[in-house]
């Protein structure tokens, strides 16, 4: 029995061998091409009505690429009536 393992350690030596020469390059597979990253800034517009219930609004709650315009319209509500619009800063 030891005899066969020596065999079979003598008959496996030479590809051991040629796996470790500088020769030996195996085909690896190229980098995976990942999705390119979005980078697109995204804005979100958000309409308040004051007082709370005294209109609604049409086109907004979506992200809108930076640059693109966006339409919103405003409906008054209990005798209500539109003033003007203002940002976040109250300009």
């Amino acid at each position: 029995m030891k005899r066969y393992i020596i065999n079979l350690l003598g008959l496996l030596f030479p590809f051991v061998a040629i796996a470790q020469t500088d020769g030996y390059d195996p085909v690896n597979p190229p980098n995976p091409s990942w999705p390119v990253a979005d980078t697109t800034t995204y804005y979100k517009v958000s309409c308040v009505s004051i007082p709370d219930g005294a209109g609604s609004f049409s086109g907004y709650g979506e992200r809108f690429k930076g640059g693109q315009s966006v339409t919103v319209s405003a409906s008054t509500h209990n005798d209500c009536y539109f003033i003007c619009w203002k940002d976040a800063n109250g300009n």
